[in-house]
C-alpha cells in the first residue's frame, strides 16, 4: 500500500507526552508521527479517528495543529474525518487510546501498536467490520493489550505478536481467532417481567481467554484445536494451523503434530483456501511439511489448473516430478 501523507492532527501536550485529539485525512494509510514538538506521543483521545466524531470531540483551550503532508501532493489540510482508513501505525510510546477512537472506521483492516497500548477504551474498534489483523510489537515485555484487543473484535481476525525486539529475529506469533458472537433469547418461562438468556456462541470466545492478564497462553490455544475439527468453514481451521506451523512461536511438538496431521488429513481445504489467495509461500510451506503425498498432489494440480494459477501450479508440478516421479528401471547387459 503506497504512503501518501495528507493528514491533519490536532493535539495537546500533556505531562508526559502529546495527546492526539483529532485527525482528519482522506489517506488509506496512516503512520503517525513518534513525536511531536520533541514529546513522544503517549495518548490517542476519545472518537479521535472516528468518521462519526463530529460533535463528539471536546477540544481545549491550547489545541494545536499539525499538518502531515507531502508539498507536491497536497495544497492545502484535509477537512474531511478518516472514513477511507485502512491501515494505521500508532506510535511506539502510546499508551492510552481513547473510547470509541476507531468507531465506524469500516474500511480498517490492520492496526499496529506497540505493547505499551494497554489502556484501551470502550467501544474503541465498534463497528470496524473489516479489521482482519492487529499487529503488537513486543518492546517492554510480555504482556499487552491482546485480550481486550480480541474482545472488541468479534469477527474472525488476526493478531500477530512480534517478540523480536526482546528475543531476537523469528520470534513472532500470528494467531487465529475464529468469530463470535452474543445471543439474546427471551426466556418465556419467567413468571413475572420479561426477561432474557444470554448466550455466546463460536469457538472464538474460548480462543480469546486464552489471553487473560494481557499474555497469551500458547498451550492453552492450541490445545483448543481438537474441538474445531467440526467447524462448519474449514477456511478458519486451516488459517488457524497454517499460522501456527508458519510461525510456530512456543509451539510443543505435541501441537504441532496435531496441526500437521489436520492439514495433512484435509490437504484439498487447504490448498483450495491457498490457491484462492494465489499464496505461493504457503503453499510451499505445506510442501516442506510433506503434507503432499503421491496420492493427493494430483488434485492440488488439478485445483490449480481449473482457478488458472499459473505460478502455483507450476511449483506443484516441479514438487511432483522432484518427489513422486515415477523412475524407469534401467538394466545392464
Amino acid at each position: 500500500m503506497k504512503e501518501v501523507c495528507n493528514c491533519l492532527l490536532e493535539y495537546t501536550l500533556e505531562e508526559g507526552g502529546a495527546a492526539i485529539l483529532r485527525c482528519r485525512s482522506e489517506d488509506v494509510l496512516i503512520r503517525l508521527p513518534e513525536q511531536i514538538e520533541g514529546c513522544p506521543v503517549t495518548r490517542i483521545g476519545p472518537y479521535a479517528f472516528s468518521p462519526a466524531g463530529e460533535g463528539k470531540i471536546t477540544l481545549p483551550a491550547g489545541t494545536r495543529t499539525l499538518w502531515l503532508h507531502e508539498e507536491a501532493l497536497a495544497s492545502q489540510p484535509p477537512e474531511a474525518p478518516c472514513a477511507a482508513l485502512e491501515e494505521i501505525f500508532l506510535p511506539e510510546m502510546t499508551t492510552e487510546i481513547g473510547n470509541y477512537a476507531f468507531y465506524n472506521c469500516r474500511s480498517l483492516r490492520r492496526l499496529h501498536l506497540s505493547d505499551r497500548a494497554v489502556k484501551l477504551g470502550t467501544g474503541m474498534l465498534m463497528n470496524c467490520f473489516e479489521l482482519k489483523r492487529i499487529e503488537i510489537l513486543h518492546t517492554a515485555g510480555k504482556k499487552s493489550g491482546v485480550h481486550n484487543l480480541g474482545m472488541e473484535v468479534q469477527q474472525e481476525m488476526e493478531i500477530q505478536l512480534d517478540f523480536s525486539p526482546l528475543e531476537g529475529p523469528g520470534a513472532v506469533a500470528r494467531l487465529s481467532f475464529p468469530e463470535y458472537y452474543e445471543e439474546a433469547v427471551e426466556n418465556k418461562s419467567a413468571a413475572l417481567a420479561k426477561s432474557f438468556d444470554y448466550y455466546i456462541l463460536g469457538a472464538g470466545y474460548r480462543y480469546r481467554q486464552c489471553t487473560q492478564d494481557g499474555e497469551v497462553n500458547f498451550s492453552e490455544y492450541d490445545s483448543i484445536f481438537p474441538t474445531m475439527y467440526k467447524e462448519r468453514n474449514p477456511d478458519t481451521v486451516v488459517k488457524l494451523a497454517v499460522n501456527r506451523l508458519e510461525y510456530p512461536y512456543e509451539l510443543s511438538k505435541e501441537h504441532r503434530r496435531q496441526y500437521e496431521a489436520y492439514l495433512s488429513e484435509h490437504m484439498e481445504d487447504a490448498a483450495s483456501l491457498l490457491l484462492e489467495q494465489d499464496d505461493l509461500p504457503r503453499l510451499q510451506l505445506l510442501g516442506r511439511l510433506g503434507v503432499y503425498t503421491a496420492d493427493n498432489i494430483g488434485t492440488a494440480i488439478d485445483l490449480a489448473s481449473r482457478k488458472g494459477k499459473t505460478e502455483c501450479l507450476s511449483y506443484l508440478l516441479d514438487y511432483k516430478n522432484s518427489h513422486f516421479a515415477v523412475r524407469q528401471k534401467t538394466f545392464e547387459l
